[in-house]
């Protein structure tokens, strides 16, 4: 620093405008870095944003829907469960979570179940390294006895 007071340093010159314009291209090649990260980081938060508001808007119209929802991912693990169905089995969701749900189905139907559950994953269908999920719904029927069944699939 007290180099630079004297008078020596990279950007010492007879001309005054030479001087300004080495600062000046000094300081813009430390800048440049920078203002890209800065870019970056603020995509990447802005992206992080609007996924939290996409996701809130998801649970919020399947809490409001009168069916049974859940979210399972590629690891057939639950990830989520609407207000229908932790109302209709009066579990919590932490006790639904990954393959919690199963304890609330019958023993002598768990093995089917869990085979039909698994099985249903192989109806994804991988496309240039992206996922396509091929979705199954149906409503719960009555049975000829006057039982509601509530089909998986």
């Amino acid at each position: 620093m007290l180099n630079a007071l004297a008078g020596n340093g990279p950007f010492v010159s007879q001309l005054r405008a030479d001087n300004i314009f080495w600062l000046q291209m000094f300081l813009i090649v430390l800048y440049l870095p920078l203002l890209l990260l800065t870019s970056l980081f603020e995509e990447r938060f802005e992206k992080i944003q609007i996924l939290g508001e996409t996701e809130n808007r998801f649970r919020n119209l399947a809490d409001a829907a009168p069916i049974m929802i859940w979210v399972s991912s590629t690891d057939k693990l639950c990830s989520f469960f609407s207000k229908g169905w932790l109302d209709f089995t009066g579990r919590t969701l932490e006790q639904e979570l990954g393959n919690g749900w199963s304890e609330g189905v019958h023993p002598d139907d768990r093995d089917r179940c869990l085979r039909t559950y698994v099985e249903s994953f192989a109806l994804m269908v991988n496309i240039d390294g992206s996922s396509i999920t091929v979705s199954r719904a149906s409503g719960p029927t009555a049975s000829s006895s006057g039982i509601w069944v509530l089909p998986l699939i």
